[in-house]
């Protein structure tokens, strides 16, 4: 009994004797130091302004060793340190919680000295500034008899001093990877980081020379902390030195709750993405997911956001700072840990505007650094979309981050209108960018308008106009309001997180090409594929149609597909059918059918020949599954004799998207005009020639027969600099099938031609 007793007091030896190290990200803008075991909690309430001032200098400086004071100010405050408790272990010493000379008298032997300011001017500024680098404390002239009394000397007087004084004396001292910019009437909030960390606060017109001075002498990537009058004004001049903002001009105890190591992971959830046709898709994403003081204040207390009951009933997107798993990484836990994961609805997050912090991409001349940084900091945060603010959407301020391997998708808003991109989705570095389509706030859109606006939006799942992004502005709306808006919403309005959001545009909205295509009109390149014992009730000059309990069925053989695309196996089938139907895919004739798409507009007449939509589905998950054919079954939904599944065109399309994007990004431009071999060669039926550009210029891409005649022309416009590819299909610019023999491709780019040679075979 004895020896087990001596084994377990060694195995809790190291923890007892070595205090664990707070561990950063390879270039971590944030100070860290030590994680805590015993917190000595202040009740704020308590104290006087200028007591607070002192406290929070005292709570940075100790910090520098190891946090041993908290604050309790708010709701928000009083969580998080009950969360300390019970989920950490830290012992909280409630014995000088209204006690602020007990307080000093506790901590006295630790204090090097004190800087006296006048409180409400500049000179507390300077003096919170001054008290990381002296190992001081700031007091106002209240508290002076009773800093003297405990021997305790004075390392400045700075009262009637500025921040510029302070900055022109100990520039060469401040830690210039972190500052802040605070007003100077709000000295009790951040102060208890700026001292932890020796940073300088300062709060001077953005465009004095000081604030230039300051702007200019920090590093690459340094977070700025706090608020100031404008945020436009802020956010780009910040952006032009290649500063981040965090909004937290508000926030306390950041020298605490930054010193913990926490693994970050946000609930998962193992769903089959769902594509529903004839539908329209919203993601609600709740704004100023950057706003620290927010998240720390407010925000999980306060029954209009996070501390609703009502959340669960609707899935909401909200939007989170990265910097938050460094920042106050249990806080961020808490948040995770509590997301609703219902089957009525969940809470998923994204990364707050722009990224690590806010700024303006087009205004940032680090980007690509800044994006890096933002990378890792999504993943130790687990975020994969981001959400950027800016001016411009030109793709050179979008790439450096869709180049991020943890980023995978963008949405963007504009500063100016949040939806002025109209709901439009674009693709850059093979990833999707979605802009907001309506706001939800005040002087935009209420919840009878929005309700209306989505209601009538269109339901073609293949078009960017059938999902909507909806920026839910947090100050003027809540959960309940979304509850609101979304019980106006009709059956085949849906709602889903942001992560659904983005898979379903990813799979309906990725770039394609058309590689065969037929109207089914029993014409040559449908009968291709019809299976002749399946052909449904009849056909005419525009449809084929199935009634009752007859079926159309077609055949897709996964290598004759290949072939036609060039080897590319992202393949999917696009179709145009109206009236009652059901769609399904099976292996095999009478083999298990698997249902893919069901008319379900309840909302349309039964017989309304006119409810015809696009739909589409991924046939590479089936061969993926091994399959080598794919029967597209469709049928009546209804099983009447008449108003079944009519069918008007179909297309078989490939992606038109590298599905390796370091190597899309790392191929360099050809020096010159480039025309590659078609592929297959000989082909039959059809072969995809490729060509790559120097620089845009108009392209004429034409095929010739071996009398030099052109016979088809493939291109004839403009075209942009890289890769290009086209499928010719064995048919001449007359519609007639070409017969099997040699033929030659010709690319011509200004002064320059380029000729290869093909066989068509049988």
């Amino acid at each position: 009994m004895k020896k087990h007793t001596v084994y377990l007091l060694f195995a809790f030896l190291p923890t007892m004797l070595f205090a664990q190290v707070v561990e950063r990200l390879p270039g971590s803008p944030y100070p860290a130091s030590t994680v805590p075991d015993t917190l000595t909690t202040i009740r704020s309430s308590a104290f006087s302004e200028s007591e607070l001032l002192t406290i929070a200098t005292l709570q940075g400086l100790l910090a520098k060793t190891k946090p041993r004071i908290y604050q309790l100010y708010n709701s928000g405050a009083i969580k998080w340190s009950s969360d300390l408790k019970n989920r950490y272990g830290i012992i909280l010493d409630r014995e000088t919680e209204y006690d602020f000379v007990a307080l000093i008298n506790k901590f006295k032997d630790e204090i090097g000295g004190y800087v006296l300011c006048t409180l409400g001017t500049s000179s507390v500024n300077a003096a919170i500034s001054l008290c990381g680098i002296t190992n001081s404390v700031a007091i106002g002239i209240d508290n002076v008899d009773l800093f003297n009394s405990l021997r305790i000397p004075m390392t400045a007087d700075v009262r009637g001093k500025t921040e510029e004084w302070f900055f022109n004396k100990y520039s060469s001292s401040i830690n210039k990877n972190i500052l802040i910019y605070q007003k100077e009437d709000r000295y009790g909030f951040l102060s208890d980081y700026a001292t932890f960390g020796n940073m300088i606060m300062f709060y001077e017109p953005l465009t004095s020379s000081i604030s230039l001075q300051i702007f200019q002498s920090m590093e690459p990537q340094s977070p700025l902390l706090g608020w100031g009058d404008s945020e436009y004004d802020l956010v780009s001049r910040s952006s032009r030195y290649n500063i981040l903002v965090h909004p937290a001009d508000w926030a306390k105890n950041l020298s605490t709750l930054s010193n913990f190591n926490v693994e970050l992971k946000q609930p998962k959830h193992e769903t089959m993405v769902q594509t529903e046709s004839g539908v329209h898709t919203v993601c609600f994403l709740f704004s100023d997911g950057d706003n620290i003081q927010w998240l720390l204040n407010e925000f999980a207390t306060n029954s209009r956001w996070y501390g609703s009951t009502k959340r669960g009933q609707v899935d909401l997107g909200w939007t989170i700072p990265p910097a938050m798993a460094e920042l106050a990484p249990t806080a961020l836990k808490w948040i995770y840990d509590h997301a609703s994961t219902s089957e009525n609805g969940r809470d998923y997050f994204v990364s707050g505007p722009s990224g690590l912090g806010y700024v303006y991409p087009d205004r940032y001349k680090d980007l690509d650094g800044y994006a890096s940084l933002t990378n890792s900091f999504m993943e130790k945060g687990d975020l994969r979309i981001v959400n950027i603010i800016g001016n411009s959407d030109n793709d050179k301020y979008l790439e450096p981050y869709l180049e991020q391997p943890n980023i995978d998708a963008i949405f963007f808003y504009f500063f100016s209108n949040y939806s002025g991109g109209a709901g439009k989705v674009k693709w850059v570095k093979n990833k999707p960018v979605i802009y907001a389509r309506y706001n939800f706030w005040d002087g935009f859109e209420d919840i009878n308008s929005l309700a209306s606006r989505l209601n009538k939006a269109s339901r073609d799942i293949t078009s960017s106009a059938a999902y909507s992004l909806i920026p839910v502005h947090n100050w003027s709306r809540s959960v309940d309001n979304v509850l609101s808006c979304v019980k106006l919403l009709k059956n085949d309005v849906r709602v889903v997180a942001p992560d659904e959001f983005v898979a379903l545009v990813k799979q309906n909205l990725k770039p394609v090409s058309v590689i065969e295509a037929f109207r089914p009109t029993n014409n040559e390149v449908e009968l291709k594929y019809l299976v002749p014992e399946y052909p449904g009730t009849g056909f005419d000059a525009v449809s084929r149609w199935a009634d009752g309990y007859d079926k159309i069925i077609y055949r897709f053989v996964k290598d004759s597909l290949l072939a036609l695309s060039g080897g590319q196996d992202d393949l999917r089938i696009k179709y145009t059918i109206s009236n009652e139907y059901i769609v399904s895919v099976a292996q095999s004739i009478g083999g298990e059918a698997t249902v893919v798409h069901k008319w379900s507009n309840s909302e349309a007449p039964v017989h309304d020949s006119s409810n015809r939509t696009k739909l589409m589905i991924d046939i590479k998950p089936f061969f993926d599954r091994g399959w080598q054919e794919v029967y597209l079954i469709f049928e009546d939904g209804i099983k009447s004799d008449g108003w079944g599944a009519m069918l008007t065109y179909l297309q078989i399309l490939k992606s038109d998207l590298t599905t390796d994007v370091e190597h899309n990004k790392s191929a360099t431009m050809p020096s010159t005009l480039e025309l590659h071999q078609n592929w297959p060669n000989p082909f039959n039926p059809a072969t995809t020639i490729a060509f790559s550009l120097h620089q845009a210029g108009q392209v004429s891409l034409k095929i010739y027969d071996t009398l030099g005649r052109s016979i088809k022309t493939l291109v004839n416009s403009y075209q942009d600099a890289g890769r290009h590819e086209y499928v010719w299909d064995g048919f001449d610019d007359s519609g007639q099938k070409a017969s099997s023999g040699v033929y030659f491709y010709q690319l011509s780019h200004g002064d320059k031609k380029a000729t290869k040679k093909m066989i068509l075979v049988e």
